[in-house]
């Protein structure tokens, strides 16, 4: 599984006026300045085709981009939007914005871990697949175990003063949230 470099990016406020498609155009124009991008993956990339049944040598990346979306509480990866490429047997996972939804609800303290706030798995991209599969999560486990403080702060430090201030406390409330999911690992692990 792969994810893409990430890279911060400044837009010139001009720059929307280069570009002939009017709704791409329009993003640009109200996005001005500080933004997310990723390095260019090149070609040979598809974008993972609905209903499509998944290959048993990709079966552990799949499960393993599953309970990460599950964990990270990201509803934007499901059938009509995968978010997800594919070349040969490498995936790539990419578009994270819905993610750690439990900031935007109305009942906020639904965690995985405690079997809740999971509802939009059903629509992941891939539920059906996995379904009624023996999994392995111990790799997966064990990587959040392996995230300390340290690193966590390191994560919290790399957000943008701008991004900081336009967003109140939400780097510190994900912080205290992968800190809940790191000691509770091995019951969502098991669910």
């Amino acid at each position: 599984m792969t994810v893409p470099t990430p890279f911060l990016v400044e837009v010139d406020a001009d720059f929307y006026t280069g570009i002939s498609d009017p709704e791409l155009a329009e993003r640009f124009r109200n996005s001005p300045g500080l933004n997310f991008g990723t390095r260019h993956l090149g070609a040979g990339y598809t974008t993972w085709p609905q209903e499509s049944s998944i290959p048993s040598s990709l079966l552990q990346d799949a499960s393993e981009i599953f309970a990460f979306d599950m964990l990270i509480q990201n509803p934007d990866r499901r059938k009509d939007k995968p978010n997800l490429l594919r070349k040969g047997d490498e995936l790539v996972i990419f578009d994270h914005e819905m993610a750690f939804s439990f900031l935007y609800a109305l009942v906020s303290d639904e965690y995985p871990w405690d079997g809740r706030g999971m509802d939009f798995a059903i629509n992941h991209i891939f539920y059906g697949g996995l379904k009624g599969k023996r999994l392995s999560w111990d790799r997966m486990q064990g990587a959040l175990e392996a995230v300390n403080d340290e690193r966590l702060g390191m994560y919290v430090n790399a957000i943008p003063d701008d991004w900081r201030n336009n967003s109140g406390n939400t780097a510190e409330r994900i912080q205290k949230y992968l800190k809940q999911a790191r000691t509770t690992a091995r019951r969502f692990f098991r669910k």
